[in-house]
């Protein structure tokens, strides 16, 4: 195992790339388009979602800080100002742990994205669903409290297979077609689109909702209850 220096991660080594590594920090750490999906599968408990949104963020955010410590303390700074891959240049252990860390960061970056994607889908009417879950949908949808899940056995095989295949062939193709593209869609998602959807725009649904249109009194209990606070 290599030789830790904490020296090499002294702020002021980074002091230049942090600037540069913030969209893609940004993007990495983002879990709203996870949350229907928890919502969902824990049946409206706020309790329990607001604890599995915070466990499940601040989790990997202390193993990526202790990730990213070990690999800058054991890789001379000469090979990370080279442009060479830090765990590619590393041996033993650390290159087989690299590996198994990476591996394992996508493919759960996948799976969460993926089961977000196909639950927006299957919400928005791409599947055939029962009388009953639309009924359960419509009503989480505007009082963040669902009776039951979303169950798949309620959609055809065919309809799930067409959802994945909606939720994964663009950007499978887009990959394909332009492999370079990769780091450049990283920095515009968590530089820009990223800001907008799951910053600018909560807060824009929110001062439309306390300020917009004014609701029915019937309705106007819930929206408190949804979005308290301001005048």
């Amino acid at each position: 195992v290599p030789v830790m220096d904490l020296r090499r991660i002294i702020p002021g080594h980074f002091a230049g790339g942090v600037a540069e590594a913030l969209p893609i920090i940004a993007i990495s750490l983002s879990f709203q388009n996870i949350v229907p999906v928890v919502a969902a599968q824990l049946e409206g408990d706020r309790n329990a979602i607001r604890q599995t949104v915070l466990l499940g963020s601040g989790i990997p955010m202390v193993m990526y800080l202790m990730w990213m410590g070990a690999v800058l303390s054991s890789i001379p700074a000469e090979v990370l100002s080279s442009g060479v891959d830090p765990v590619l240049s590393a041996e033993g252990a650390l290159q087989v742990l690299g590996k198994v860390f990476s591996f394992a960061a996508l493919s759960t970056s996948f799976v969460g994205a993926t089961f977000g994607q196909v639950e927006e889908l299957a919400a928005r009417g791409w599947a055939k669903l029962s009388p009953d879950t639309a009924v359960h949908q419509n009503g989480f949808s505007k009082q963040l409290e669902s009776p039951e899940p979303l169950y798949w056995d309620q959609i055809r095989n065919r309809e799930r297979l067409l959802l994945y295949l909606l939720a994964l062939a663009p950007p499978t193709l887009l990959a394909a077609s332009a492999s370079d593209l990769f780091i450049p869609a990283l920095n515009a998602g968590g530089g820009i689109l990223s800001p907008l959807l799951y910053g600018a725009s909560p807060a824009l649904m929110v001062w439309v909702q306390r300020y917009g249109k004014q609701p029915e009194e019937e309705s106007r209990s819930q929206l408190e209850a949804l979005v308290p606070g301001g005048k």
